[in-house]
């Protein structure tokens, strides 16, 4: 962090915007993996810089956050991931923050949607018949590296039971004032 420097925000990006001097370029809110994360559009050849959002060789994490100032209910991350993912659909190409460009981003999206549903009904065989928290599922699933990723375990777990829950396949259940989660 000696190296780092505190920077200032002048300027709010949104969907659509053309940054200043990249006037080819449009953003595209990506967001899933960070709440935050963008990727830059153009149009005239299908080119995308996705950043985090696209990889080819991993799956980007879609990394819990708690609700904004003001906010009550925190963001489910897989879900706008997901979302994120469809939206980028027509691209031809992907310059990704990590490894190779990605030639075929259909193809790629296609496979996450597809590995993302797979995991889903892997967790939900794991939860078995009574109530397990996430806590308890992420370690069914993740025993061997819990203790070196807790934060990319964690996120996957909740992630997944966020999508179960949003198709009524799970839900939220209250033991001792901790949330748990049952299969319907």
């Amino acid at each position: 962090m000696s190296f780092a420097d505190k920077g200032a925000v002048d300027k709010f990006l949104q969907e659509g915007d053309r940054p200043e001097g990249l006037v080819d370029w449009a953003v595209l809110e990506t967001p899933g993996h960070a709440q935050s994360h963008i990727s830059l559009y153009r149009e005239s050849d299908g080119v995308m810089i996705s950043g985090d959002h696209l990889i080819e060789h991993i799956s980007s994490n879609a990394i819990i956050e708690g609700p904004y100032p003001g906010e009550t209910a925190r963001p489910k991350t897989l879900i706008q991931y997901r979302e994120s993912l469809k939206k980028c659909q027509h691209v031809q190409e992907a310059y990704s923050g990590h490894g190779n460009t990605v030639t075929d981003p259909a193809g790629l999206i296609q496979k996450r949607l597809a590995d993302q549903e797979k995991k889903a009904q892997q967790f939900k065989l794991l939860m078995g018949e009574g109530p397990v928290s996430t806590f308890e599922l992420c370690k069914r699933k993740y025993a061997q590296i819990l203790e070196k990723q807790p934060d990319l375990t964690f996120s996957e777990t909740l992630g997944h039971l966020d999508l179960l829950e949003s198709r009524e396949e799970v839900k939220q259940v209250s033991v001792d004032g901790v949330i748990h989660y049952q299969v319907i």
